[in-house]
């Protein structure tokens, strides 16, 4: 009987083993005049990833003409047949290929559809082409996120107002890659004075298709189109301003856009304009809110005026017509009290006003 070990066969090593074992060789042979196994080292390395390039490649082609052809906008046979031949096609394809963002492959696709469907003007096809190869892709990902801001009333991450296209186009400390960014943007007509130019919208718009410059592509939400104003004259009582910061906060829960405001006669045109609710916190200064009859009068007959009774104490104002009173209620555990108010204050049709919203 052989007493030899018995051995399985090992598999044959792949390309990266083969190079690890030449590295270990030519580690020793490489100081012996003559050794050939540091060549052998560097062409096996060469063929390796000469393999991974061209893997890589059919990758970044497959990506392209995916995103080329996934587009809603239409393209028909003859505006495909004439793209095959043209030379601005074969440009952005070339680069396409040799860029080393693969991430960039789809922006690239949407370029060459919109140069096909004549979305690009012919005289900007070339400075396009060119931007596209040179900026990168945080840079292309900078003027999607300011058109998206522009162009629709996102949420901001805090506060109220809208996301403005600023936000991702001002310059911080010079030598950041963010200053590095907004020149690179500046220096090739898309950015003036931290705003996109018409040419960079045009440009966003070319190498972005429509369902990416949205807020919902980018994982953010927009207002719903009603504001309230928050109406109080006890801002220096008690909590009285807490509770207005948290029916704020409330309102934002329903991507309801809010201001808290001590509204003067002066102020009303303003709240006419930019508000769809008002929500007046009626507390204990009852005298000061009485004083203000006509404003809120006014404010009643252009909008729904509806009134919360935040105090045991407070009752609801002398001649003042409100859509809606809220009476007192003390707050109990387990119950969306904040929740239940900003809904009655919203359930108020701003269209069943007595007049015209924007009327003086």
């Amino acid at each position: 009987m052989d007493d030899k070990p018995r051995r399985q066969p090992r598999p044959a090593p792949g390309p990266a083993a083969q190079v690890a074992g030449f590295a270990v060789g030519a580690a020793v042979e490489n100081f012996v005049p003559g050794g050939g196994t540091l060549t052998d080292l560097f062409k096996l390395g060469a063929d390796w990833l000469g393999d991974r390039i061209r893997a890589g490649d059919k990758r970044r082609l497959d990506a392209f003409y995916d995103a080329l052809l996934s587009s809603n906008d239409a393209m028909d046979e003859q505006v495909a047949r004439a793209l095959l031949d043209d030379q601005d096609f074969h440009a952005l394809l070339r680069a396409c290929v040799n860029d080393i963002e693969a991430e960039k492959s789809t922006p690239y696709a949407t370029l060459a559809r919109a140069i096909a469907t004549n979305r690009v003007p012919p005289e900007l096809r070339r400075h396009f082409i060119l931007s596209m190869r040179d900026l990168a892709y945080e840079e292309l990902m900078c003027l999607r996120r300011a058109t998206v801001a522009r162009f629709h009333p996102v949420i901001p991450g805090e506060g109220g107002g809208s996301l403005k296209e600023d936000k991702f186009l001002t310059a911080p400390a010079p030598g950041t890659l963010e200053a590095i960014r907004i020149a690179n943007l500046v220096a090739r007509g898309y950015v003036d004075d931290a705003k996109l130019t018409t040419l960079g919208v045009t440009f966003a718009q070319a190498t972005w298709r429509s369902e990416e410059l949205t807020p919902a592509a980018l994982g953010w939400s927009t207002w719903s189109g009603s504001r309230v104003a928050i109406i109080t004259y006890d801002l220096d009582e008690g909590n009285v301003g807490s509770l207005a910061t948290r029916i704020a906060e409330e309102f934002r829960r329903y991507r309801v856009d809010s201001n808290i405001v001590a509204v003067t006669e002066q102020q009303v045109q303003h709240l006419l304009m930019f508000s769809s609710h008002a929500l007046l916190l009626v507390g204990d200064k009852h005298a000061e809110i009485e004083s203000r009859r006509n404003v809120l009068t006014r404010l009643g007959n252009q909008m729904p005026l509806v009134a919360a009774l935040i105090t045991p104490s407070a009752r609801k104002p002398w001649g003042v017509e409100f859509a809606k009173v809220i009476p007192y209620a003390e707050p109990s555990a387990g119950t969306d009290w904040l929740g239940a108010l900003c809904q009655k204050v919203l359930a108020q049709d701003p269209r069943a006003s007595k007049n015209d919203k924007t009327a003086p």
